[in-house]
């Protein structure tokens, strides 16, 4: 018995460790050439594309990822992440570092792989948690594109808020830049009467929050913990 658990086992992270394709384009399956693909090297989480959490993205425990996109605009908020065993195994830490975003711009059959500098002890992947830097690498052109720096780590509430799905994610399509700013925007249900509506009282320009990464990672858990009924009420009032 304790033979064929080992066996098992052996099964399991064989296949976990191996390479994953993801698709995440609506419509019916195509072929790699007529698509954009962008290889995830494993311990890196894909935290958003285009502002949209894809849970799909990931979903494999451990090895590569290849992400499949329609052709266009991106942009790839990556993260490393990675438990260290500590003692022995006796305790562990779990590693966030500082989003990485890279803007990859593709044509059909463009095929881009991430790399990044894995830190080699914990010591050097805590001190990504401040600074980490991606370079998507064009397999067929070579060009070169560095990330930009991200959102900093949140703490382990926002990371545990972050993690549950909600309605505003899609779990596996994704479409590009501007394609989604072509997308009609949501019918607004018939009862709804802006005239009745009582809008808040404008903000003045000294209480307005300031365009950084810390202020659209709160306004995005701030999304995240509402009711659909609020978020409903939230889409109404910006309309």
């Amino acid at each position: 018995m304790r033979a064929l658990f080992c066996i098992f086992l052996a099964v399991f992270l064989t296949a976990c460790a191996q390479q994953s394709n993801v698709r995440l384009y609506p419509g019916n399956e195509q072929a790699s050439n007529n698509l954009l693909t962008v290889k995830v090297p494993q311990d890196l989480e894909v935290t958003s594309i285009n502002g949209q959490r894809v849970p799909a993205a990931n979903r494999l425990i451990g090895g590569e990822q290849v992400l499949e996109l329609l052709p266009g605009d991106y942009e790839i908020s990556i993260m490393y992440k990675r438990v260290f065993d500590i003692g022995g195994g006796m305790s562990h830490e779990v590693i966030r570092s500082r989003n990485a975003v890279i803007a990859l711009s593709g044509t059909p059959g463009d095929a881009w792989s991430l790399q990044y500098a894995a830190p080699d002890s914990l010591e050097k992947a805590r001190e990504l948690r401040n600074q980490f830097a991606v370079t998507a690498v064009n397999q067929r052109s070579g060009e070169r594109i560095a990330s930009r720096p991200g959102a900093r780590p949140t703490s382990a509430l926002a990371q545990l808020v972050g993690v549950e799905s909600s309605a505003a994610d899609n779990d596996s399509v994704v479409l590009p830049l501007q394609a989604s700013a072509n997308a009609p925007a949501p019918r607004q249900p018939s009862s709804y009467t802006p005239a009745t509506q009582n809008p808040p009282a404008s903000t003045s320009t000294a209480t307005t929050l300031p365009a950084t990464d810390a202020t659209l990672t709160t306004l995005q858990q701030l999304w995240l913990l509402l009711t659909p009924e609020s978020r409903q009420q939230f889409l109404q009032w910006v309309q």
